[in-house]
């Protein structure tokens, strides 16, 4: 067909008619037919005089835009750089020569400022089934895609009968220059990646959905990386594991298997994403500017041994949220997962603030088998923080592993204890064990209510999920559990960490009311 469409325009009749013929498309093939009707094209594809002529450079943006984006900023109460930035993130990052020279996508910027909204404009205009299918029936792992190399003769021609599924995502674009690599011989090579984040998330989504042949699909897992940034790690976790309950259950779903669909999943829900590694695991960075995660997902390796994975590896930066999670391949669910957190960064108080502060020191004591919890109550006080410096309250949490370790004249408990009856709160967790040092924490304080000093308040914890085994520490728990209503005390229970977090955050929020009473409330006279 195309060699008869060929022919037309160089036969006798139509040849001499046509000036300036200009011809455009998604894909070029060099071989119509052993003798080509039309030899004689010019190749506008990858030359520099040409890179801008299909996109918005970042000139038209600030200047042919400007003002569009002025009324967009006054609609939305959004800064027009933070909607420039956005727009960049996107829209921009297509690359059509050697030249380091990007462009924006026409379509998805004139829909996006018409709109004022940041959605997938370019995307919609065709969905991708034929690439999708090219791509999976490929021996491609599908996180080589963001590693992607060409030499230039690839960009020359496209075989119907021997596809090259990553020259022509570079020719569809679904895939841009990121990167041009000269060898001693005058040689390029082209560094190849999704040019925005436009591309980036509708591609993997729309490649995941077909990948794991998901028929009842929804979007709910794009949440996962608010959870993350704010901090939720088991919502987190939770979505992940929602989305991978959708997969039908096929004999072909190997570690590997899960490994890509894990990438595809990430990827999507946070473009700032990159692989890190991929060899019997699947390691991600994602960077999100303020904050950067790093994930290490396996279904081999410990969460232990993921984390150490994480610590060992000089290509993440060193003090970062760093998450492991092990997936179990049989029973097709995250088995185990942990979060190794950054240093909390310190809360610079003014000197007006250092008087006026409110300052509640909470301690917290339990079982090495409750340290998710632990790590997950000092995640809610940094960011509870945050709000209560405003009112000049701040929580000063106390952790026997922040306090100092060296050898003391007593037993080292005995200091551990001296500081905790020095707070305002000490909170107790318990679950599958007593464990002795916590049990002298708990008796210590209880016995301390009674006095007018220091803490004033003890809150006690029971986690209710049922244990793998009933052992004999376990039983000793739930005599505790007995013996705390036997005094007619009370204490709370909690199935989860978000239940766990709400429980305690109610209770602390009502303490510090009461301390902000007592100390601003007149007294009777």
């Amino acid at each position: 067909m195309l060699k008869e469409f060929y022919g037309v325009l160089k036969d006798n009749e139509a040849g001499p008619l046509v000036e300036f013929l200009f011809i455009t498309g998604v894909s070029k093939f060099s071989q119509v037919s052993v003798f080509s009707e039309l030899n004689t094209l010019t190749d506008m594809t990858m030359d520099e005089n040409y890179a801008t002529l299909l996109g918005y450079t970042q000139e038209d943006l600030d200047t042919c835009f400007e003002d569009w984006i002025n009324y967009w900023s006054q609609k939305t109460d959004m800064r027009p750089q933070a909607i420039k930035q956005q727009l960049k993130e996107r829209y921009n990052g297509f690359r059509f020569s050697i030249s380091d020279t990007y462009v924006y996508n026409p379509i998805s910027v004139l829909n996006a400022l018409k709109n004022q909204s940041f959605g997938s404009y370019w995307f919609r205009t065709a969905t991708p089934t034929f690439l999708i299918q090219l791509l999976l029936k490929s021996e491609i792992s599908i996180p080589e895609i963001e590693q992607a190399q060409l030499m230039p003769i690839r960009f020359d021609s496209f075989e119907p009968d021997n596809i090259n599924i990553i020259a022509i995502m570079f020719q569809t674009g679904y895939l841009t220059i990121k990167n041009v690599v000269t060898n001693q011989s005058g040689q390029n090579l082209f560094s190849l990646n999704f040019p925005n984040n436009e591309v980036k998330e509708a591609f993997l989504e729309l490649l995941m959905i077909q990948f794991a042949q998901i028929k009842h699909h929804s979007s709910n897992y794009l949440l996962i990386l608010q959870d993350l940034m704010q901090e939720r790690f088991h919502a987190a976790i939770n979505t992940m594991q929602t989305l991978f309950e959708r997969i039908p259950q096929l004999e072909n779903h190997d570690s590997q298997f899960f490994h890509q669909f894990f990438y595809m999943m990430i990827n999507s829900a946070c473009p700032s994403s990159r692989m890190i590694d991929k060899d019997d695991k699947m390691m991600v960075l994602i960077d999100e500017k303020e904050q950067q995660f790093a994930i290490n997902f396996s279904c081999q390796y410990s969460i232990n041994e993921l984390l150490q994975q994480m610590k060992a590896n000089p290509s993440l930066p060193g003090d970062i949220y760093k998450i492991a999670i092990h997936f179990d391949t049989d029973q097709r669910k995250i088995e185990e997962w942990d979060v190794a957190m950054p240093k909390p960064k310190p809360v610079i108080l003014s000197e007006a603030q250092r008087h006026k502060i409110q300052k509640t020191k909470i301690f917290i004591a339990s079982s090495n088998d409750l340290s998710h919890e632990r790590k997950e109550i000092v995640l809610w006080a940094s960011r509870k923080n945050k709000k209560l410096i405003e009112k000049n309250k701040y929580i000063d949490l106390i952790l026997w592993e922040d306090l100092l370790q060296s050898f003391q004249g007593d037993r080292i408990q005995d200091y551990f204890n001296q500081e905790m009856i020095q707070c305002d709160i000490v909170i107790v967790l318990f679950y599958t064990q007593l464990g002795t040092f916590t049990r002298e924490e708990f008796e210590l304080t209880w016995r301390c209510l009674n006095q007018p000093n220091n803490p004033q308040h003890l809150f006690v914890f029971f986690k209710t999920t049922p244990p793998k085994q009933i052992s004999k520490d376990y039983i000793k728990v739930l005599e505790l559990r007995e013996q705390i209503e036997q005094s007619q005390q009370i204490y709370l229970l909690f199935d989860s960490v978000d239940s766990l977090l709400l429980q305690l955050g109610q209770q602390i929020d009502l303490v510090m009311a009461r301390q902000e009473c007592s100390t601003q409330c007149p007294k009777p006279m």
